[in-house]
């Protein structure tokens, strides 16, 4: 027992040393995970837009440019469900749908539960895209993972599961989480199987007083041994916002402490600065600084650099977003990395822009990249969709079917029934794919209920366009 507790030890701190090297990188899925959580804490202010009563995101598209041979190709497929008037928002600071699984990091990509997830009385454990189940297809049209989520009556996750198919065959991960009487988290567990084990992470929460979380720990249990392998200490400043948080990890029976936070506030309580201190080795430091603009919920600037040994600007990076004056939306967003080293310092451009639809929720996104030491011009190498379906929740089915045509059920596994308005016509239903290929025309007369089918065709979104006299009514399927 003794010689398997050693080994633990050694491969703990083999890990640290690991994520050491690693934080390096001005830009990693941790760190950015734990930002876009001090934001939807800073200033209790919602920078997200929801979609509730009005429309609810069921599906993405993604699409890249293959530059070796000169085409577009089809990448990955996301179709989403939901139950009950559960809805979904779009985060203006991360410029994304932040999912559960995003936020939390559960599911067979690993178990990821040590430093990002903040919490206060202040922060609804909830995601910003409340779905009850997705499937994920690659470009080949075959799924690669599924996931499903369940909710309390106040819309808490309590359970969520997530089933690889494609990068770990048969790898599963779960998360629970359990409440208190006031509605605060007080457990998560997330457990993950790969191949030949299963892992799982406990963490309790502890609260003060005032009901601010002022520590939590995790408890591994990994190759039939459990240790307790981290811990987070939180600080609070007269706002009763986050100043410090410290972040330990145990090496039995002692504490150390790896990485302090310190966070200070504009007047208005936004984020202003996030700086990142390496406690345990000491030669690096990283600073995140936020600008706002007058009359915008969400920034609109941030810089982010590594620090080394005090002098040496290892990296950086900068976000500016362009905001339209009319709209108060992003119009686009440009990510500037540097990469220093060397005698020829490296610099990637990479520049968003986005569409938008009447109810001011994305509906494309297309990311053009720009670096003068390989490309001369911003070359468009990624391009996403997003698609949305009315989210009926306390409207009527008058009002409903008065202005547009329902498909139900949407998703799909092929059969599905359109509810048309009244028409005086014949009416004929055409369906096509994103590229504009066809894959569908049907006659109707005398029905405002036909059924059509589309089994047989490859799973994605389609287009259902239905034309009677002067009249066009578009919508969108996907078949699962």
């Amino acid at each position: 027992m003794k010689k398997l507790k050693l080994l633990f030890i050694i491969l703990l701190l083999s890990t640290l040393a690991s994520h050491a090297q690693f934080s390096r990188s001005v830009r990693d899925n941790q760190h950015d995970r734990l930002i876009n959580t001090l934001l939807s804490l800073s200033g209790k202010k919602a920078a997200n837009k929801t979609t509730t009563a009005s429309q609810r995101l069921v599906s993405t598209s993604h699409y890249g440019y293959d530059a070796y041979y000169g085409s577009w190709h089809r990448g990955d497929t996301t179709a989403y469900k939901y139950t009950g008037g559960r809805v979904s928002e779009y985060d203006f600071n991360s410029m994304n749908f932040l999912s559960f699984r995003y936020q939390y990091n559960s599911g067979p990509s690993g178990v990821d539960m040590g430093l990002v997830q903040v919490v206060s009385k202040n922060y609804a454990n909830k995601p910003m895209l409340q779905y009850s189940s997705a499937k994920t297809w690659d470009g080949n049209s075959s799924i690669n993972d599924t996931s499903h989520i369940e909710y309390n009556a106040n819309n808490d996750v309590t359970y969520y599961s997530d089933t690889s198919l494609s990068y770990t065959p048969g790898g599963w991960g779960k998360a629970y989480n359990q409440y208190d009487a006031a509605g605060r988290i007080i457990l998560s567990m997330s457990v993950r199987n790969s191949t030949y084990q299963n892992d799982t992470v406990l963490r309790y929460y502890f609260y003060n007083s005032a009901g601010d979380l002022v520590r939590d720990s995790t408890l591994s249990f990994s190759f039939g041994y459990s240790y307790v392998a981290t811990k987070n200490e939180y600080s609070y400043n007269s706002a009763g916002n986050i100043s410090q948080i410290k972040y330990f990890v145990q090496s039995y029976p002692n504490w150390y402490e790896m990485n302090r936070y310190t966070l200070s506030y504009y007047s208005s309580l936004q984020l202003k600065k996030v700086t990142k201190y390496d406690i345990a080795y000491g030669d690096y430091y990283q600073v995140d600084s936020f600008g706002w603009t007058s009359g915008v919920d969400y920034y609109t600037y941030h810089q982010a650099k590594i620090v080394i040994y005090d002098t040496f600007v290892n990296s950086k990076y900068i976000e500016t977003k362009n905001v339209s004056t009319v709209t108060l939306l992003p119009d686009s967003v440009t990510y500037s990395n540097y990469s220093f080293g060397g005698s020829h310092p490296d610099s990637t451009i990479w520049k968003c822009t986005f569409e938008y639809d009447s109810y001011g929720m994305p509906i494309r996104r297309d990311e053009y990249v720009y670096n003068p030491a390989y490309i001369t011009a911003d070359s468009l190498v990624f391009t996403s969709y997003y698609y949305y379906k009315p989210n009926t929740t306390g409207v009527t089915t008058a009002q409903s079917e008065a202005s547009h045509i329902s498909i139900f059920p949407n998703p799909t596994s092929g059969i599905f029934t359109l509810q048309l308005p009244a028409l005086t016509d014949e009416a004929e239903i055409t369906i096509s794919d994103f590229t504009g290929k066809v894959v569908l025309t049907k006659s109707i007369n005398n029905t405002n209920l036909p059924t059509v089918n589309l089994s047989g065709n490859p799973p994605g979104n389609y287009i259902v366009r239905v034309t009677s006299g002067d009249q066009t009514f578009l919508d969108k399927i996907v078949l699962w």
